[in-house]
C-alpha cells in the first residue's frame, strides 16, 4: 500500500509539471491577403501614376472634345484598381445624372495600367479608390477622398 501512494504522488507531480506550458509570444503572425479580396483601405491606396491634376487636364481635354463647357456638378467615382494597376470596374454611388457621367466612364477604363496598386502588410492588393469630380463651367478638379 505504501508503494501505491509513492507511486500515486509520483504520478500528480509530473502531472503538473507536464501542464504548466506558456505560449511563444514573441513571434508574429503576419495574414497574407488573399488574392481575390477587394480592400476597401489600405495602408497605400492606389495613385494615378502622373498624379491626379495630369488625370483632370487629360479628362477635361476628352469632354471638351465633345462640349465647349461643363454644367457644373460634384460627382463621386469609385474604381477599381486591381493588382496589376487596371481599372476593372468604375461605378457611381449616389446615383447622381450627369451627362457626361458615361464619357468620364469609359475614360477611366481607358487609363488601365496607369495606376500604381494599393498595397496592404507589403503585398500588392486590389483596391477601391474614391474620386471626387469637380465640374464647373470651364474647370475640373479632382479630390482624393
Amino acid at each position: 500500500m505504501k508503494s501505491f501512494f509513492i507511486a500515486l504522488i509520483f504520478c500528480l507531480a509530473l502531472n503538473f509539471s507536464f501542464g504548466q506550458s506558456f505560449p511563444d509570444t514573441t513571434k508574429k503572425t503576419v495574414i497574407k491577403p488573399d488574392r481575390d479580396l477587394v480592400f476597401t483601405r489600405a495602408e497605400i491606396m492606389p495613385e494615378f501614376k502622373f498624379g491626379l491634376p495630369s488625370l483632370a487636364d487629360s479628362i477635361k481635354q476628352d469632354l471638351l472634345k465633345t462640349a465647349s463647357e461643363f454644367s457644373p456638378a460634384e460627382i463621386y467615382f469609385v474604381l477599381l484598381i486591381n493588382r496589376s494597376g487596371d481599372v476593372t470596374n468604375v461605378q457611381i454611388p449616389n446615383d447622381n445624372y450627369y451627362p457626361k457621367s458615361d464619357q468620364v466612364k469609359k475614360f477611366l477604363l481607358t487609363t488601365s495600367g496607369m495606376w500604381l496598386p494599393a498595397k496592404q502588410n507589403g503585398h500588392i492588393v486590389s483596391c477601391y479608390k474614391k474620386l471626387f469630380f469637380v465640374f464647373s463651367e470651364h474647370d475640373l478638379k479632382i479630390e482624393n477622398n
